[in-house]
Protein backbone atom coordinates (compact mmCIF):
# COMPACT_ATOMS: atom_id res chain seq x y z
CA UNK A 1 0.00 0.00 0.00
CA UNK A 2 2.64 2.57 0.75
CA UNK A 3 4.68 1.48 -2.32
CA UNK A 4 1.21 2.53 -4.14
CA UNK A 5 1.07 6.01 -2.48
CA UNK A 6 4.53 6.77 -3.20
CA UNK A 7 4.10 5.74 -6.79
CA UNK A 8 1.25 8.37 -7.24
CA UNK A 9 2.86 10.75 -5.34
CA UNK A 10 5.87 10.82 -7.45
CA UNK A 11 3.54 10.92 -10.66
CA UNK A 12 1.57 13.39 -9.62
CA UNK A 13 3.69 16.01 -8.06
CA UNK A 14 6.95 15.21 -9.72
CA UNK A 15 9.13 18.81 -7.71
CA UNK A 16 8.18 17.42 -4.61
CA UNK A 17 8.94 13.98 -5.04
CA UNK A 18 12.54 15.15 -6.08
CA UNK A 19 12.55 16.71 -2.66
CA UNK A 20 11.29 14.12 -0.67
CA UNK A 21 12.64 11.05 -2.28
CA UNK A 22 16.31 10.94 -1.02
CA UNK A 23 14.38 11.79 2.83
CA UNK A 24 12.67 8.08 1.72
CA UNK A 25 15.35 6.62 0.54
CA UNK A 26 18.16 7.23 3.35
CA UNK A 27 15.24 6.60 6.12
CA UNK A 28 14.71 2.85 4.79
CA UNK A 29 19.14 2.77 3.99
CA UNK A 30 18.54 3.88 7.88
CA UNK A 31 16.49 1.27 8.91
CA UNK A 32 18.13 -1.39 6.81
CA UNK A 33 21.64 -0.84 8.59
CA UNK A 34 20.23 -1.84 11.66
CA UNK A 35 17.96 -4.75 10.32
CA UNK A 36 20.54 -6.52 8.51
CA UNK A 37 22.89 -8.28 10.92
CA UNK A 38 20.09 -8.88 13.08
CA UNK A 39 18.15 -10.89 9.80
CA UNK A 40 21.82 -12.49 8.97
CA UNK A 41 21.96 -13.55 12.47
CA UNK A 42 18.12 -15.22 12.51
CA UNK A 43 18.63 -16.60 9.16
CA UNK A 44 21.74 -18.33 9.94
CA UNK A 45 20.18 -19.44 12.88
CA UNK A 46 16.64 -21.08 11.36
CA UNK A 47 18.88 -22.35 8.44
CA UNK A 48 20.83 -24.25 10.68
CA UNK A 49 18.07 -25.30 12.79
CA UNK A 50 15.71 -26.47 9.93
CA UNK A 51 17.72 -28.18 7.49
CA UNK A 52 18.66 -27.41 3.95
CA UNK A 53 18.11 -23.74 2.07
CA UNK A 54 15.51 -25.33 -0.07
CA UNK A 55 13.07 -27.60 2.57
CA UNK A 56 10.53 -25.54 4.00
CA UNK A 57 11.12 -22.02 2.77
CA UNK A 58 7.88 -20.24 4.19
CA UNK A 59 8.17 -21.86 7.21
CA UNK A 60 11.68 -20.58 7.61
CA UNK A 61 11.02 -17.28 6.29
CA UNK A 62 7.78 -16.68 8.81
CA UNK A 63 9.99 -17.99 11.91
CA UNK A 64 12.97 -15.29 11.01
CA UNK A 65 10.19 -12.60 10.47
CA UNK A 66 8.87 -13.43 14.05
CA UNK A 67 12.44 -13.39 15.96
CA UNK A 68 13.59 -10.20 13.92
CA UNK A 69 10.01 -8.81 14.46
CA UNK A 70 10.62 -9.72 18.16
CA UNK A 71 14.00 -8.26 18.78
CA UNK A 72 12.73 -5.34 17.35
CA UNK A 73 9.93 -4.72 19.65
CA UNK A 74 11.89 -5.69 22.95
CA UNK A 75 14.22 -2.39 21.62
CA UNK A 76 11.18 -0.60 22.37
CA UNK A 77 12.83 2.42 19.60
CA UNK A 78 9.76 4.69 18.14
CA UNK A 79 10.65 3.64 14.38
CA UNK A 80 10.11 0.19 15.03
CA UNK A 81 6.10 0.37 15.78
CA UNK A 82 5.90 1.92 11.99
CA UNK A 83 8.14 -0.21 10.24
CA UNK A 84 6.67 -1.87 6.90
CA UNK A 85 6.35 -5.82 6.76
CA UNK A 86 7.96 -5.15 3.47
CA UNK A 87 11.28 -3.79 5.11
CA UNK A 88 11.96 -6.46 7.11
CA UNK A 89 11.06 -9.48 4.36
CA UNK A 90 13.53 -7.47 2.46
CA UNK A 91 16.15 -7.77 5.39
CA UNK A 92 14.95 -11.51 5.16
CA UNK A 93 15.40 -11.76 1.18
CA UNK A 94 18.82 -10.17 1.46
CA UNK A 95 20.08 -12.34 4.31
CA UNK A 96 18.94 -15.33 2.50
CA UNK A 97 20.54 -14.37 -1.22
CA UNK A 98 23.95 -14.00 1.52
CA UNK A 99 23.47 -17.06 2.76
CA UNK A 100 23.22 -18.47 -0.58
CA UNK A 101 26.38 -16.78 -1.88
CA UNK A 102 28.78 -17.63 1.40
CA UNK A 103 30.98 -20.41 0.01
CA UNK A 104 30.62 -23.86 2.21
CA UNK A 105 32.61 -24.92 4.64
CA UNK A 106 32.89 -29.08 5.03
CA UNK A 107 33.73 -29.62 8.64
CA UNK A 108 36.58 -32.64 8.68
Amino acid sequence: MLHWILSRLARLFPTLWQFFEPLFRDAVRRQLEILLPIALRYVEAVEDSMGGLSKNGEQKRALAFDLIHRELLDREEEWVRNLATSTINLAIEIAVQNLKAAPVTEVA
